[in-house]
């Protein structure tokens, strides 16, 4: 007779959530961002590599405010020559606003990284309230029901 054994138990695959693999404003100011182009040129070539459908494109084209506003935390375009502290800090506050999409952290965790990357005080509910403003309200999960056989 042989007892159960954990150690050999199947280990179930975790699923990235629904919509968690969207592009948000965020993501597309940081391809602008890193390329050193609009966030206009960004969504069209996004588009062109069909990396975006059209009605993909046409929401995030309509956030063009949200983009801004998040283009002024980044910092100025990359430059040639010693960028490296200011790529750091893109790339920090880049992951901060992702786990907090993905609400992998709280709205205070998000403010202490956003303190750690120099945005200021005021600053911060500013961008917070663009990030959770670019999530569409028409978007929600669905129960889906599966009958009992």
């Amino acid at each position: 007779l042989q007892a159960y054994d954990e150690a050999q138990a199947v280990v179930g695959q975790k699923r990235m959530e629904a919509h968690s693999q969207d592009l948000q404003v965020y993501d597309v100011v940081h391809v602008a961002h890193h390329f050193g182009v609009s966030y206009e040129s960004a969504l069209y070539r996004l588009l062109n590599l069909k990396l975006l459908s059209e009605e993909e494109h046409q929401r995030l084209a309509g956030q063009r405010e949200q983009a801004n506003t998040l283009r002024h935390y980044l910092g100025p375009e990359p430059q040639r020559g010693p960028r490296e502290p200011r790529e750091f800090r893109h790339r920090f506050l880049f992951l901060a606003l992702e786990a907090f999409r993905r609400e992998a952290i709280s709205r205070g965790k998000l403010k202490e990284l956003c303190a750690l990357a120099q945005v200021a005080p005021g600053e911060v509910g500013k961008l917070i309230a663009t990030i959770e403003g670019e999530a569409e309200p028409g978007r929600r999960e669905r129960a889906v029901s599966i009958p009992g056989g």
